[in-house]
């Protein structure tokens, strides 16, 4: 993690989202584009704080002015959950030391009452925490740690309560060549995704050619016999070829299409497309399985969609507080159509589980 990235995660455990806000020392106030707030008086040596719970009754007020902001709580409350935060923060949990937390006591919580070991109430008047945190590991250097990482927290349901709200989004993006490192993982990954995209690209165009009128061959001798098995073996041949190299848009679609128009109106053909279509999507989830850290059968939930370099498939997570999940495999290209990585997008949402009493 670079010093920016550094700054920009504990700028988000003070305040999630940013508030143009600013104190006038004459009056002692802070003022908003939504309503002037009077700091208290045990706030006036802590500013940071003030600002930081001034930003949550930005967020999690909606209404247009705010007239009221009621009271405030202890500013060591404030500071409590802003250490709370940054200690469960995925991103941050490497940098905790003595040394630190020292230093974010002298900036943040000197001269606060240590006796107060509250945080705010993550429903009433915590700081908010953010609708979405996304995390971007793109650099070879430690991915595959850090990802490990990733999943070892969302699996984690007393951690991620205590840190994020119902409905939290997450979205976890890396570069799959740094995580396998170029090995057959990520070979096998690139083909299974050509493959995916070139099978669902001529059952496309075969389903819209299914209302045109396509004559049925009939076999009359060894010679035709001979000639179809010829055309046959040369059909799969071409499609396998398609699967191996990658072109532009336009190029996959003429390709797809007249791989579809020598395939429909044959019977023994769309049955062997379909055989070998429906294969060739039941292997990606051998490969998402590893590559998201399932410890349980993956499964689709909502269906799968395709482009011309990526695949959106929606998956059944098997831990309970872990849904909503998306997986996007988008291959990433040189010169020349050359496919240099695959950029992995793993989205999901957490999800409070009731309370049995």
């Amino acid at each position: 993690m670079n010093g920016e990235r550094l700054l920009a995660c504990i700028k988000q455990c003070i305040m999630p989202s940013f508030q143009p806000m600013i104190h006038v020392d004459a009056t002692d106030v802070i003022e908003t584009p939504r309503g002037r707030f009077s700091v208290p008086s045990d706030y006036r040596e802590h500013k940071p704080l003030a600002f930081a719970y001034v930003g949550h009754l930005l967020n999690t007020d909606s209404t247009p002015l705010i007239e009221n902001e009621g009271d405030w709580p202890d500013p060591a409350v404030v500071y409590n959950t802003i250490v709370d935060r940054i200690i469960n923060h995925p991103e941050l949990v490497q940098f905790i030391s003595i040394e630190f937390m020292s230093k974010l006591k002298n900036t943040l919580g000197q001269g606060l009452d240590l006796n107060i070991k509250d945080t705010l109430d993550r429903r009433g008047k915590g700081i908010r925490r953010p609708k979405c945190v996304s995390f971007r590991y793109m650099e070879p250097a430690s991915v595959n740690e850090k990802v490990t990482a990733f999943f070892s927290y969302i699996r984690d349901y007393k951690k991620i309560a205590s840190e994020y709200s119902n409905n939290t989004k997450f979205i976890l993006t890396f570069s799959c060549q740094a995580y396998w490192a170029s090995g057959p993982n990520y070979t096998a990954l690139q083909n299974v995704i050509r493959s995916s995209i070139v099978y669902d690209t001529i059952s496309r165009h075969m389903e819209g050619k299914q209302n045109t009128n396509h004559t049925e061959e009939h076999l009359s001798n060894n010679s035709s016999i001979e000639q179809y098995a010829k055309a046959d073996e040369a059909l799969w041949d071409d499609v396998d070829l398609s699967c191996e190299l990658w072109w532009s848009e336009a190029e996959d679609e003429a390709e797809a299409e007249g791989l579809a128009e020598r395939i429909i109106g044959n019977k023994q053909r769309m049955a062997k497309f379909k055989l070998r279509r429906n294969k060739s999507k039941s292997i990606p989830y051998h490969i998402l399985k590893e590559l998201i850290q399932s410890q349980g059968t993956v499964k689709v939930y909502r269906g799968s969609s395709f482009t011309h370099d990526s695949i959106k498939v929606s998956l059944h997570y098997e831990e309970a507080h872990i849904t909503a999940v998306w997986v996007y495999l988008t291959v990433k290209f040189g010169k020349n159509w050359e496919p240099i990585d695959v950029e992995v997008e793993f989205r999901c949402k957490f999800k409070e589980q009731k309370s049995e009493n």
